[in-house]
């Protein structure tokens, strides 16, 4: 191998080595400033927020969201046999509900980012009685929304959104279609289906007190179709408010946790079960790294239930992945 040839290799390995670690510094770099920047929009008034994942925030982030969960509707009473205004045979049981969600917020700007959402929710019953009188219950909805920035401080900051929802939901009860053949309805089905579409306006707010505590809320006002085919367009209200807390100084260990109520007016029912959706929720969450959020998420949701209007509680159970870039 001649001195030039050697001369030439050198210099070729050399611009490799180069290449591949100024791009690896670049790599870490561009990694850096993301992590400060996401850092930087979720910190207000020295609080590092966690983006709750019922309450939104008002943060203009990037980021990918799944969550997966399960729940529960505990000792349900209600009547087998009814003969008029006597009940002969009073059985009790439970609803077995699942839960799945995948959520896309894109930051277009530093003041706008659209965001796309689906969601999946069954609800079964789980004996005999209970898949008898309740059925099996079944949802899909998509959301499409923008969110706006509207001011920003120190400890504050307020977004505004435009959402639009688009909601399919399949009904399978067999007492309804037993009660359809002995009145020899001329339309019978085992199976009914109904679309809703309605849209929601709002405003999503937080304020960082200190290092330990920060609160976000929400406001939202919409109109549109209900479930029940028989009603009308109907305005609704969602109302939230979350308070986190970040006890990474308290325990020595990257954890928050949220408490948070959620309000929604939108009318919803599933047979005798009326779902009011006053929703209390409590969220562990690891938060160790900047760009991926942990989160176990309990909710316990207010319910009626009957002809007498009885007070039932679902409770869910939820583990949520968030990536933000």
């Amino acid at each position: 191998m001649t001195t030039l040839l050697k001369a030439k290799i050198s210099i070729e390995f050399i611009l490799l080595i180069t290449f591949f670690t100024s791009a690896v510094v670049l790599g870490q770099e561009s990694e850096y400033e993301n992590i400060n920047e996401i850092k930087k929009e979720r910190t207000l008034g020295g609080h590092y927020f966690t983006p709750n994942n019922t309450i939104r925030s008002p943060f203009i982030l990037t980021y990918v969201k799944t969550a997966l969960g399960v729940g529960q509707i505990n000792d349900l009473l209600f009547p087998l046999i009814k003969v008029g205004n006597k009940e002969l045979l009073i059985v009790q049981g439970d609803i077995f509900v699942a839960l799945l969600n995948i959520e896309y917020q894109h930051a277009v700007k530093d003041w706008l980012a659209a965001y796309i959402q689906f969601g999946l929710i069954g609800r079964l019953g789980s004996d005999t009685g209970t898949l008898v009188i309740h059925g099996v219950n079944y949802a899909t909805q998509f959301d499409i929304g923008w969110m706006i920035k509207v001011f920003r401080d120190d400890k504050f900051a307020l977004s505004t959104t435009v959402e639009i929802s688009n909601g399919k939901y399949s009904f399978i009860n067999i007492q309804n279609f037993v009660n359809q053949l002995i009145r020899e309805d001329q339309l019978t089905s085992i199976i009914t289906f109904n679309n809703s579409l309605y849209g929601v306006w709002g405003i999503k707010a937080a304020y960082g007190f200190n290092h330990f505590i920060g609160l976000n809320l929400l406001a939202n006002l919409g109109y549109g179709e209900t479930i029940q085919r028989q009603l009308e367009n109907k305005w609704f209200t969602i109302l939230g408010l979350n308070a986190d807390m970040n006890l990474t100084k308290i325990i020595n260990a990257p954890v928050s946790f949220s408490l948070g109520y959620l309000y929604n007016s939108y009318p919803k029912n599933n047979n005798d079960v009326v779902f009011n959706n006053n929703i209390v929720i409590a969220q562990l969450n690891y938060i160790g790294r900047s760009n991926i959020v942990l989160s176990l998420e309990f909710s316990f949701s207010r319910e009626l239930a009957g002809d007498d209007v009885k007070t039932i509680w679902l409770n869910t159970q939820r583990f949520k992945i968030k990536y933000i870039f």
